[in-house]
């Protein structure tokens, strides 16, 4: 395939956006602890939030935009994607140890090696699926995939966040109503999101929808 220096420039992005939610991540960070206690500016915390939330949704479409041109799938991807989550858990378990921010466990480190990860989990669940996504598209024309993509979009996600607006506006539970799962919208993060954002990035693959990222291309040369 041909190099596309725009997306690789996307990705080291996201890259940078997934970290920088990491570290504002109060229950997993310290930015956010470090700035209540320090008085730092948490506005700007916000703002880097805001900027780097759509992280995993963009990556999510760039899947669905190069997976669904080819109906071959490389499932040992998901096992390397696991073994690489529990490498970088252990490391960061062995990382606090050492500076004595936790007490070295034998019970501990294994439970270090179990991958608790949503993403990946719901990555990988997506991957398994995509290919059966794939095989439904390919029976669709244009006009069809306009309105499944449309449809996607204002059934999985502006219904839930319409909901979740007035749910907060009125103090009231309307999550019987909500069209993901009783939980809600759960902040995206279900397997009903993951595949909206798969099908979507499919959907504009196969719409052949052209985008203008000079700018990103004129950056490497």
């Amino acid at each position: 395939m041909k190099r596309m220096s725009n997306i690789e420039l996307l990705r080291i992005l996201l890259g940078i956006f997934v970290i920088a939610l990491h570290i504002n991540n109060p229950s997993d960070g310290a930015a956010i602890t470090y700035a209540s206690e320090n008085h730092i500016n948490e506005a700007m915390l916000v703002i880097i939030e805001m900027a780097s939330i759509c992280a995993v949704n963009v990556f999510l479409l760039i899947s669905g935009y190069f997976l669904t041109s080819s109906h071959k799938r490389n499932y040992w991807k998901i096992l390397e994607l696991f073994l690489q989550c529990i490498m970088f858990m252990m490391i960061k378990y062995v990382m606090y140890c050492a500076l004595n921010i936790n007490h070295f466990n034998v019970k501990e480190l294994l439970i270090s090696c179990i991958p608790n990860n949503y993403f990946i989990t719901l990555y990988s669940t997506t991957y398994l699926v995509s290919i059966i996504v794939d095989y439904g598209l390919d029976k669709m024309d244009r006009v069809q995939l306009k309105k499944i993509m449309i449809s996607g979009i204002i059934v999985f996600s502006v219904v839930p966040t319409v909901l979740s607006v007035v749910s907060e506006l009125f103090g009231r539970d309307f999550s019987g109503l909500n069209t993901i799962g009783i939980g809600g919208s759960q902040r995206g993060y279900t397997i009903v999101n993951f595949l909206l954002l798969y099908v979507i990035g499919a959907c504009l693959r196969r719409l052949d929808l052209k985008i203008n990222l000079s700018m990103a291309d004129a950056l490497y040369e």
